[in-house]
């Protein structure tokens, strides 16, 4: 038996239903920190847009933002495909961190916990084939709730390191609860946009038909639409499936998306 046919079997329903249930707690998870992240900020989930990018924001991210109180996001031509290639020019960033003792550090256990750090970090790197490009790193100490204490600045990054970052963040402000090294190696640099999205207008094959969603525990029909047949300000209301070249565009009941003049899509919940 594979692994979605037990799934199915333990929940007592079809291996659709299964995963439809699945794929609801995550995006229910996902609406729910982003949810949290904007309330602690301040920040009223209708007066945001969020921007999906990706092959998996257009499929996911409509859901998630319902969760969430989100109304309105924009997915963009090729944005799957820049994402992708972005992952492999952008900067490496990591972090580490360490718990600091419940009775506060001394100097030399604080710098024998960054030595730590240091050497994860640069075992990290090498096996990733970043160890001969250098990159900076610095400290940063949080409060038991995640606020931001103390930063050192950025130095080269490198063996040794550990021991010049501590003393320059010592003395540890008080509150400390967690010391973070994060190192940063420079990969590239990212320039250009197509100045077209004719291309986009391809993969047409499925155009026209319906297929069967899930959504939540009942399937539902949905008209399967290529984006090249979306006139630009035109509106398709959801359940519906947009194809859009590089990505397929699920657009859940009470959502409609709107194809703007730079070729992206405009989504806004109906309801």
């Amino acid at each position: 038996m594979c692994s979605s046919d037990l799934v199915a079997a333990l929940l007592g329903t079809s291996v659709e239903a299964a995963a439809a249930r699945i794929e609801d707690a995550i995006d229910g998870q996902l609406g729910r920190d982003m949810a949290r992240f904007l309330a602690d900020r301040g920040v009223d989930p209708g007066d945001v847009t969020v921007y999906g990018f990706g092959g998996g924001g257009p499929v996911h991210l409509a859901r998630a933002c319902t969760a969430a109180g989100i109304r309105r996001m924009r997915t963009f031509p090729f944005g799957a495909v820049f994402s992708a290639f972005g992952c492999t020019a952008v900067d490496v960033r990591h972090r580490y961190e360490v718990l600091a003792p419940t009775g506060g550090y001394t100097l030399d256990g604080a710098r024998a916990d960054a030595e730590e750090l240091v050497r994860r970090a640069g075992w990290d790197l090498q096996a990733e084939g970043f160890g001969g490009r250098g990159g900076t790193c610095h400290l940063v100490i949080e409060g038991v709730d995640g606020g931001r204490l103390g930063q050192t600045g950025d130095v080269d990054f490198g063996p040794g390191v550990a021991r010049d970052l501590v003393d320059a963040a010592w003395p540890l402000p008080a509150g400390a609860a967690t010391v973070a090294l994060v190192v940063n190696v420079p990969i590239g640099v990212l320039s250009g946009t197509p100045t077209t999205t004719l291309t986009r207008e391809a993969g047409t094959a499925e155009r026209g038909v319906e297929r069967t969603l899930w959504w939540g525990a009942s399937p539902t029909r949905a008209r399967v639409t290529a984006i090249g047949e979306l006139p630009v300000g035109s509106t398709s209301r959801g359940p519906a499936v947009v194809l859009d070249g590089e990505a397929v565009c699920v657009v859940p009941p009470n959502w409609a998306v709107t194809r703007d003049p730079d070729g992206g899509l405009l989504w806004e919940r109906t309801a």
